[in-house]
């Protein structure tokens, strides 16, 4: 099977501090692997917000193979039914120019280990760079009706 998938990043932005461990928490479950191990990095980044208050930006970006898959598998395996089916019918509008394809959890949930699909802006913003060979919307169509299939979203 050609590869589906270059890489997936995940950024989540925080207001208050102390609530940094608990989203890095929350990348272990999108990802439950020993991130040092696995040398797969979650940085930090704090940028001036309205009114000069803090904001704290985590993102976690997998560019191996099988940490891709895994966190896909997880991902899709964890939403429910009607969530899968909500991607399945706007995954055209799901996927750009540049063969990017957008998922964002609610992180309220998702700090709870549930995993659901959002609109709002409050969310674990997910974006998955698929492969397409050569690089056009054709092949990037194809490559994320492949995964979508895989995991019953149509």
């Amino acid at each position: 099977m050609a590869k589906l998938i270059h890489n997936i990043l995940v950024t989540v932005f925080e207001k208050n501090k102390e609530n940094i461990e608990e989203c890095k928490e929350a990348f272990s479950n999108i990802l439950p692997l020993d991130f040092k191990k696995e040398k797969i990095d979650v940085s930090i980044e704090s940028v001036e917000g309205f009114h000069q208050k803090t904001i704290y930006i985590l993102r976690l970006k997998t560019n191996k193979s099988n940490h891709n898959k895994k966190l896909i598998h997880i991902l899709f395996s964890n939403l429910n039914e009607i969530d899968r089916k909500r991607i399945g019918k706007q995954y055209l509008t799901r996927l750009n120019q540049e063969g990017y394809f957008f998922i964002r959890l609610d992180k309220n949930y998702l700090m709870k280990n549930e995993f659901v699909l959002t609109e709002g802006g409050d969310c674990f913003h997910i974006k998955i760079k698929l492969a397409g060979f050569p690089a056009k919307w054709e092949n990037f169509v194809i490559a994320a009706k492949s995964i979508l299939n895989k995991y019953k979203c149509f």
